[in-house]
């Protein structure tokens, strides 16, 4: 046989055809001819065989098709080239190609080409499989027709197309014509490649093929167009029924591969049922070949599926690489009981970079149903490395009720899209656009209302116009959107990004059938999202869902927010009030556990003023008409609803650690659990940083006249709550049992909460007193833990809510724990305006706990109380250790003398009144009661401090204006009492009443005529006068102190609070 070349010089490509293996005729040797523009004449020679034409016939209209049959062209089109026939002792055939006039020059791969001449008023087609190489092109095959028992659409003459061309395509009227047709692509080795077959009439397929009729229908591989009329036509009935899990028991469908160039235009498909497949099973085809091109459109597909194994869709099984366009298409596919990557449409996408394009796709005839063991899906069961476009799907299921399972999985990853996408491909394009789903979703771990699990890093996930409403049931990792994302890496470089444009949304509130639930990890969004980035501006997100957790790290956005480098902006979220989330430890309104993650609601920062007076704070009403307004024209995310739970419990976390941050976001929720329950964040549990606070008092360098240098910067580092605001609601926030704060439950380690305010009402949850209540109550924290090497800050905060606890209540922090010596917790610039009311808790033991207008009990070393204010109510109905107009109890017994510092309250103002009638509490204006220090100065402190509120009692020792009860070596300086305990007695004064060998009293001043000493009597009418308070060096840089002209007394140096007013 002769060898054909393939010759390439400059720009010229000469090809010659040896004999046909087939023809087994000698052909002359090729020669080619070199063209002047760039193009190059081709010349080959025809076995006589293959055209028996009369000596000297000549036809200019051969055309010549080539049919790229290896998918590594990715291309369906074939390559086409007009030629020229001469027939004499030999047929020649020129064509011309290349060059700027002759069409594309063909590349090497291996074709069908199609010759196609027009002769006598009718069309000669003759096919050959070549391989063309940069040696030339080689004949595999000559393809003798077996399609010629099948009428065309119009007659065989010129005036249409040639038999099987898209103008002439082959008729398929019945049953007979069809299954013709598979005779024929079984001997097809191109499997109808280019020929186009024409649907006229409904037919009836029926449950046997021939090849094993024991189980049923099987099909043959089509690359091919398959179309129906412009009504569409209906192919019925076809089924299968595997005997065993053998390897014919492969590739089941209408057709068994599609090969690529497969398409296929309004047919409407309605199987009788297949089951008992091994593997790839879809109603149109088991697979799809590698890397193949296919294309659906203007389609419908019904029937159902049962007990496949593995690679089950509704349309296709199996697809590895190359493309699939799928247009205007309705899919009710009904697939139960089936294996592993199981898809409504696809059951596995894999292979090298996959595209997916489906355009238009509804469930309008008859709902979907999809139920598989793991990997399954609305759509697909598992994408891998694909590019993938959704537009225009709208997939529903009319039932309301839970229990019309729609997309199930017995197992993990489970989706209303897929079970799980995977892509290494950082550049990879996923993207949906006016997609929504409303249909049930139930599955175990990794389950999703549009993909169970996101794997992988680096891509973007873009959502526009996307809703999805689901009552959505899974187990470890359930969320609306995404069951869990995992980068596999923790590197910030390569997030999994989402962009989020125009409206997107989960959920439709008062309605039974919306609704997330799981074990842990469940999120109204996302079940657990790690190494994220969310992109909102342009978009519109809402989130009216409930959801529920029977364990730990529930949220109303996101379960488990963990490594993500970028802030989460809220300012596009919405959040319905209706909604409820509830879970048993770690449930938030946002989410439930956060850690290394930060989130962020405003549109600037919202702070209150530094380095100035402030002498109003706005209502909630006035906050909410100036920083929120109406859906984004406010300046801050709102995230109102209900929050409910065990242990660590917030209005927007309910457990933040190490690197957490939250800013600018009003929260207006009613928080409710047993433990650790904050209207923001339950427990806030950073760790340690070594931070240092501003400007810190330092004991060793303490001296009268010591003053706060300057407010300073908040040293806000890796940890902090800044700016959120927490906001009244008809229940507010409560705890049953222990720590319930307006912000914080808990702080614990170097965590800083600054410029925060809360309007909430915080209360002891459902318990009468006899039953014991909740203790560590505070409008900002209910407690404050730390230890070496860091302290926690409280800084810039105001609560205005009314404070209602057991036994450890404060305005500001109910209780502070931990410390050690020489390392200070800060609370500095806060200030409280709410009403705080402290009752007795029968298991907590007499003289036990405290209750202040800043914090209630710190009995442990260590605090720095620095320019506080109190000017709210307190009221306390208990036998405690101490009641005072700053904090109850300051320090604790170490049981030795010389061992703690107990810490210090510097510069801060008390206004309100304070009431217990047990007489055996002490109380006072500043502490109920103050513990012993260390033998210097500076270790248990009160230092420029004032009083103006009435001190409320029935008699008894303990009741002063600035401290109750004082022990030994402890201070109380440059303070000033301007009233007096409505009732006294000869062991009662204004500035302390109990003591117990203290030391360094001095400096204080007080209103009124007593003969007490450490106070010096001023009058009242004399209060405006500097003169009145030589001790007190005001004014002077290393004061407490200052004044000016029209102060009615002196004012504290730094107490950005002592002035300010808030009417309810």
């Amino acid at each position: 046989m002769k060898r054909l070349f393939l010759l390439i010089i400059s720009g010229i490509m000469l090809i010659s055809l040896s004999s046909c293996e087939k023809c087994r005729e000698p052909l002359p040797a090729p020669h080619w001819i070199e063209m002047e523009d760039g193009a190059f004449d081709c010349r080959f020679h025809l076995p006589l065989s293959t055209y028996d034409f009369d000596w000297g016939f000549s036809s200019d209209k051969l055309q010549l098709l080539f049919y790229p049959l290896e998918t590594s062209l990715k291309r369906v089109e074939p390559f086409i080239y007009n030629g020229y026939l001469v027939a004499h002792d030999e047929h020649v055939v020129t064509f011309r190609h290349g060059g700027a006039h002759w069409g594309e020059n063909l590349p090497a791969g291996r074709f069908l080409m199609r010759l196609v001449l027009p002769c006598e008023g009718r069309y000669i087609v003759k096919e050959f499989v070549v391989a063309v190489s940069a040696y030339g092109l080689r004949i595999i095959s000559a393809i003798g027709s077996s399609y010629n028992t099948l009428d065309p659409l119009h007659d065989n003459d010129t005036t249409g197309g040639y038999p099987g061309s898209a103008e002439n395509p082959y008729v398929i009227a019945s049953y007979d014509d069809f299954r013709t047709m598979c005779s024929s692509l079984r001997k097809d080795e191109t499997a109808g490649r280019g020929l186009h077959f024409l649907q006229t009439a409904n037919i009836e397929v029926p449950g046997t093929s021939g090849a094993l009729a024991e189980d049923g229908w099987f099909g043959a591989d089509f690359a091919g167009t398959y179309s129906g009329t412009e009504e569409g036509i209906t192919i019925f009935g076809f089924s299968f029924a595997g005997s065993d899990m053998g390897n014919e028991n492969r590739n089941i469908g209408l057709f068994r591969t599609l090969k690529s160039g497969a398409t296929f235009n309004r047919i409407i498909l309605y199987n009788n049922g297949i089951n008992g497949v091994s593997e790839k099973c879809g109603l149109l085809a088991g697979s799809i070949e590698t890397d193949g091109i296919v294309k659906i459109s203007d389609c419908q597909f019904r029937g159902t599926i049962s007990e496949s194994n593995f690679y089950t869709g509704g349309i296709i099984g199996y697809m590895s690489g190359g493309s699939i366009e799928i247009l205007n298409t309705d899919i009710g596919a009904q697939i139960v009981k089936c294996g592993e990557y199981t898809g409504g449409i696809i059951g596995y996408v894999t292979g090298s970079n996959p595209q997916i394009t489906i355009d238009g796709l509804t469930s309008k005839l008859q709902p979907i149903v999809v139920k598989g063991s793991s990997y399954v899906g609305g759509i697909f069961g598992k994408i891998s490395n694909a590019d993938l476009t959704l537009k225009n799907i709208k997939l529903a299921h009319e039932s309301t009720q839970s229990e019309n399972e729609v997309i199930v999985g017995s197992g993990p990853y489970v989706g209303g899209i897929a079970g799980e996408l995977y892509s290494s491909d950082s550049n990879a394009q996923i993207s949906l656009d006016n997609v929504s789903l409303s249909f049930p979703i139930k599955g175990k771990d990794n389950t999703g209302g549009l993909f169970g699990k996101v794997n992988n890093a680096g891509y973007t996930l873009k959502l526009t116009q996307t809703r999805v409403s689901s009552n959505l049931i899974g187990a470890y990792n359930a969320g609306g959107f995404i069951g869990s994302t995992d980068s596999g890496s923790s590197d910030a470089s390569h997030p999994f990004r989402m962009e989020f444009n125009d409206y997107v949304g989960f959920g439709v509130i008062n309605s039974n059938y919306t609704k997330v639930s799981g074990s842990k990890n469940v999120g109204g969004m996302m079940g657990y999202a790690s190494n994220i980035e969310i992109s909102a501006d342009n978009a519109t997100v809402k989130i009216e869902t409930s959801v529920s957790g029977s364990s730990d790290n529930i949220g109303g956005l996101i379960g488990a927010f963990v490594n993500c480098s970028k802030t989460l902006s809220l300012k596009r979220f919405q959040f319905a009030s209706q909604s409820e989330i509830t879970g048993k430890n770690n449930v938030g309104g946002v989410c439930g556990y956060m850690a290394r993650a930060s989130m962020d609601g405003g549109r600037y920062n919202f702070s209150f003023p530094e380095n100035t007076e402030i002498y109003k704070i706005p209502t909630q009403s006035e906050f909410e008409k100036e920083y929120i307004g109406s859906e984004y024209s406010g300046h801050m995310a709102n995230v109102a609803l209900k929050v409910k739970g065990e242990t660590n419990i917030g209005g927007i976390a309910g457990l933040a650690e190490e690197k957490s941050k939250i800013t600018n976001i009003y929260v207006c929720a009613e928080v409710s659990g047993t433990q650790k329950i904050g209207g923001a964040v339950g427990y806030f549990n950073p760790g340690y940083d070594n931070i240092s606070s501003v400007d810190a008092y330092n004991p060793d360098n303490a001296s009268v006249g010591y003053h706060f240098d300057t407010y300073g910067s908040t040293p806000y580092k890796e940890n902090y709550i800044r700016g959120v605001i927490t906001g009244a609601t008809q229940k507010g926030i409560s705890a049953d049992k222990v720590l319930c704060g307006g912000i914080v439950g808990e702080l614990y380690g170097s965590g800083v909460i600054a410029h925060c305010m809360n309007y909430a009402s915080i209360s002891n949850g459902n318990h009468s007193k006899n039953e014991g209540g909740a203790i560590g109550h505070g409008g900002i924290a209910g407690e404050i833990g730390y230890n070496s090497p860091g302290a926690p800050l409280l800084y810039y905060c105001v609560n205005a809510g009314e404070v209602n606890g057991d036994s450890v209540v404060g305005g500001v922090c109910g209780r502070i724990v931990g410390g050690s010596d020489n390392l200070y917790l800060n609370i500095q610039y806060c200030a409280n305006f709410g009403k705080v009311i402290c009752n007795q808790k029968k298991s907590f033991p007499d003289e036990s706990g405290g209750c202040g207008g800043i914090f209630g009990d710190c009995g442990h070393p260590g605090i720095l109380v620095a320019g506080c204010a109190n000017h709210g109510e307190i009221k306390a109905n208990a036998y405690l250790q101490g009641v005072g107009g700053i904090g109850g109890v300051l320090g604790y017994d170490p049981g030795g003398a010389h061992e703690r510092h107990n810490g210090v309250v510097i510069g801060c103002a008390n206004t309100g009144s304070l009431d217990n009638q047990d007489t055996r509490t002490n109380m006072g204006g500043i502490i109920g009661w103050m513990e012993e220090g260390r033998d210097n100065k500076g270790d248990a402190a009160v230092l420029g401090c004032y009083n103006k509120g009435r001190i409320l009692t029935m008699g008894g020792n303990g009741r002063a204006g600035i401290v109750g009860y004082v022990d030994r070596y402890a201070e109380i300086q440059c303070c000033i009492s301007f009233t007096a305990p409505d009732y006294t007695n000869d062991e009662c004064n204004l500035i302390w009443a109990n003591e117990k060998g203290s030391y360094y009293i001095m400096y204080n001043y007080m209103t009124g005529d007593y003969d007490r000493s450490y106070a010096d009597n001023i009058n009242t009418s004399n209060m405006s006068d500097p003169a009145t308070f030589p001790h007190l060096h005001l004014n002077e840089s290393n004061s407490y102190w200052k004044m000016s002209n029209g102060d009615p007394h002196p004012q504290i140096r730094y107490c950005p609070f002592q002035n300010a007013t808030y009417n309810m």
